[in-house]
């Protein structure tokens, strides 16, 4: 990626799991390769439920990550969700204390992404240091910690 934008094709990669008990909750580790490193190891959680598609797995809900971390001045927060759904995603400092509301709408199933700035809810930058974002869309609450450097 430079300045934002990315300069090459990803590869799609599909794996098959097997031996899976309908009903239970799975966790797989993902992670990328780049030219010049390897991404943090993200976790989907999936509950297995056998579909018309062949045993496909249909998925859950998921919290992806933040990217670049630590970051400055501004991040992108993504995540997935498999049916439309109410969502809010707020951002807490390190006291628990809620900085920023970036989400809290109903929105359509997909991959979506946004953007936070490294301010609060008026407006005002924080300071450096650790927070934490956190998405509840109905039964699933997914939180991650990211680090602001100025």
């Amino acid at each position: 990626m430079v300045g934002g934008e990315f300069i090459s094709d990803t590869t799609y990669l599909m794996y098959q799991l097997i031996d899976l008990v309908v009903g239970e909750t799975y966790i797989a580790g993902v992670s990328a390769y780049y030219t010049d490193g390897e991404s943090g190891i993200v976790e989907v959680e999936f509950t297995y439920t056998p579909s018309a598609n062949d045993g496909e797995i249909t998925g859950v809900n998921a919290l992806i990550g933040n990217y670049p971390n630590p970051f400055n001045p501004e991040c992108k927060i993504a995540f997935t969700l498999v049916e439309n759904a109410e969502v809010t995603l707020s951002i807490y400092n390190i006291r628990g204390q809620r900085v920023r509301t970036l989400i809290n709408e109903t929105m359509n199933y997909g991959n979506h992404d946004v953007i936070w700035d490294g301010t609060d809810d008026r407006g005002v930058s924080v300071a450096s240091g650790i927070y934490y974002y956190k998405m509840d869309s109905g039964k699933f609450t997914s939180s991650r910690k990211m680090v602001l450097m100025k």
